[in-house]
């Protein structure tokens, strides 16, 4: 039987409603930047006694990490009005200079901080970061423990002086890896060159800068660099006891570069070796490399005297044919917070500092066992069938008793390439000046939603969400998650980078990303 045509609307119902896919929103919960605009502060440090001047103006970016298992002696922690901590952040150079600088006066009976109060001056990056307002400066003791020295409000830094001094008379940048606040900045300045020798300066820096970008391990990250130089006039040639063609005194620099020791050498008529060679004007550097931006900073000294040294900033004297090479070697200290590996100079050790990360003193708690094979005998014989190994060869840092993690390094001479535990030093470093992560992208379609990491290749994305595992992905790779396997709440990614130079690191390799997945 046929039914009339209203029972069979009356039968059908409504027609079924489509449903609207969600479309899926991600937004940053981090509390800090990955990285943040940064101001550069001129500090003085004299034993306990601390002050901060003002500041420097200029383009500045400090990489904002989390606290390093590495901490050197001296730090800055950026606080909140009421006191909270935000960020810190250690840095070797001001704990050095007062320990080293206090050995040599010791040893020669005067006071060589009170001779050149200058020698306190140092140079201190800070970010900016939103709420910051306060900045602690703090000293570890021969304890461990630490002693905040001073704060001082950040708004210090509100009226910098202008970047650059009457010394500078030109920039360019030699080497360009990617932006500036991504990048590990480095600049070149020179100390003894008049006007008519700035020709030769800039063959030295492009020479010096051409061997940057092309040691290893910093040749693997060559595009993650940047290299600038700053041309700086001198009224005179040279370097501030040198005693080049038998002329020892000082020198009308613009940096004031001095042969500390051998200026010791002539008060007491004593022979301690002389090739420490550091700036008297420390803010003078910062503010001449600030018409650039810059993180580290390498002065060539203009001497036929050699030598070398790096604490705010790495000295190498162009004094032969070899100069470049510990150029690099230099810039391993200031960078991977080096120790020197041959035994030349007095042995210096302090508790407050400590030793530095391819240094060691105890066999069982060697700080790269974890490069070293089981059967490697320690100390390691210092033969050649031990060339190419990781182990523990005696005399380092200067002293018979402390152990060096190679035969051969470029810690050690400067004809060597750097050892794999001084390599993986370096890298680690690195990645406190830049980041991991470049940029993560999201897209939402029917429902699903897509993410991509892009960053230093390779890398391991893992992405959970509310603390389930969704996925892994590579740089530059989407992964893809579907509708029904998605919900509102915690969106965390972690992100790992694998270095062929690292075996194992204090997180620096490693960043985490936070979200809130919400629904529209």
């Amino acid at each position: 039987m046929t039914l009339p045509l209203f029972l069979l609307l009356a039968c059908s119902g409504d027609p079924p409603v489509e449903e609207t896919p969600v479309t899926w929103t991600l937004s940053s919960t981090d509390p800090l930047p990955a990285s943040a605009p940064a101001s550069v502060l001129l500090v003085n440090l004299v034993g306990d006694s601390v002050r901060v001047t003002g500041a420097v103006d200029g383009d500045f970016h400090v990489d904002v990490d989390p606290p390093d298992d590495l901490e050197a002696a001296f730090r800055y922690r950026v606080l909140t009005a009421e006191g909270e901590e935000l960020t810190r952040r250690s840095v070797p150079g001001p704990a050095q200079v007062q320990a080293y600088l206090g050995f040599y006066s010791d040893l020669a009976g005067l006071d060589l901080l009170e001779m050149f109060p200058q020698l306190g001056d140092f140079p201190l990056h800070v970010p900016r970061l939103e709420g910051g307002a306060l900045v602690a400066l703090d000293m570890r003791g021969d304890d461990g423990a630490w002693t905040e020295l001073t704060r001082v409000p950040l708004s210090v830094a509100n009226d910098p002086t202008p970047a650059g001094t009457e010394a500078v008379v030109g920039h360019d940048t030699l080497w360009q890896g990617g932006p500036p606040e991504s990048s590990l900045d480095i600049v070149i300045l020179g100390d003894g060159y008049r006007q008519s020798e700035l020709a030769r300066f800039r063959n030295d820096a492009r020479a010096l800068a051409d061997r940057l970008v092309t040691a290893e391990p910093l040749a693997t990250y060559a595009h993650r660099l940047n290299v600038h130089r700053v041309d700086a006039v001198s009224a005179e040639s040279g370097v501030s006891y040198d005693c080049a063609d038998g002329d020892c005194g000082f020198r009308d620099t613009a940096f004031g570069s001095l042969f500390a020791v051998e200026l010791v050498n002539r008060l007491l008529g004593a022979d301690y070796r002389t090739s420490a060679v550091f700036q008297i004007e420390q803010w003078e550097v910062a503010r001449a490399a600030s018409v650039v931006p810059w993180d580290l900073a390498v002065i060539i000294a203009n001497t036929s005297h050699d030598g070398g040294f790096a604490m705010h900033y790495a000295t190498a004297p162009n004094a032969d044919d070899e100069w470049v090479e510990t150029g690099v070697h230099e810039f391993g200290h200031l960078l991977g917070w080096l120790g020197d590996e041959y035994n030349k100079d007095l042995c210096f050790v302090s508790p407050a500092l400590g030793l530095p990360p391819n240094i060691a003193d105890d066999l069982d708690h060697l700080p790269w066992a974890h490069h070293v094979d089981p059967d490697t005998p320690l100390p390691t014989p210092g033969e050649d069938a031990y060339d190419d190994v990781i182990g523990a060869f005696a005399s380092a840092f200067n002293c018979d008793d402390l152990y060096r993690p190679a035969r051969t390094c470029r810690m050690r001479s400067s004809v060597y390439g750097f050892c794999d535990v001084c390599a993986e030093q370096l890298v680690r470093r690195i990645f406190r000046h830049v980041d991991v992560i470049e940029d993560i992208a999201w897209s939402s379609d029917g429902g699903d939603l897509t993410l991509t990491v892009t960053g230093e290749a390779p890398l391991t994305a893992t992405w959970t969400l509310n603390g389930a595992p969704l996925g892994q992905a590579g740089a530059g790779e989407p992964l893809t998650l579907r509708a029904g396997a998605l919900s509102e709440g915690e969106l965390v990614v972690e992100v790992e980078h694998r270095s062929p130079w690292v075996l194992a690191h204090g997180g620096e390799l490693a960043e985490t990303r936070r979200f809130n997945l919400s629904a529209d």
